[in-house]
């Protein structure tokens, strides 16, 4: 077991199997390194923006912090989403026979989550 709790055979492989090629392994160290260099970025930008020990915020306000976030993080996705949509759009006007997306998905989209 590695530090993480990941056994070497699920790291490589089961009964023989690999689990991972080896594009996925390299692929897999990008996202660890750029995630590692995120959160270090991140952590500090936001010392330097609110100041204080994080570990002394009361709880409530720990949580309070994380809804703005999760709100913060929809907004961005639904602003990606909706950017995607109309590209997706000017693209299929541009050709005759445009892909189609998943029958109803769009609409169960909709439903749940109106613009």
């Amino acid at each position: 077991m590695d530090k993480l709790g990941i056994s070497a055979e699920l790291k490589h492989e089961i009964k023989g199997k690999l689990l991972m090629s080896p594009e996925q392994e390299a692929h897999l160290a990008q996202i660890k390194e750029a995630f590692a260099h995120h959160v270090e970025w991140k952590y500090r930008r936001g010392q330097a923006e609110h100041g204080g020990d994080l570990f002394a915020h009361q709880e409530l306000a720990l949580i309070d912090m994380a809804l703005d976030e999760i709100v913060d993080q929809y907004v961005y996705l639904q602003a990606l989403r909706n950017r995607l949509v109309n590209s997706a759009k000017v693209e299929s006007q541009k050709h005759t026979d445009p892909p189609q997306p998943k029958p109803g998905f769009d609409q169960l989209t909709r439903d749940r989550f109106p613009t």
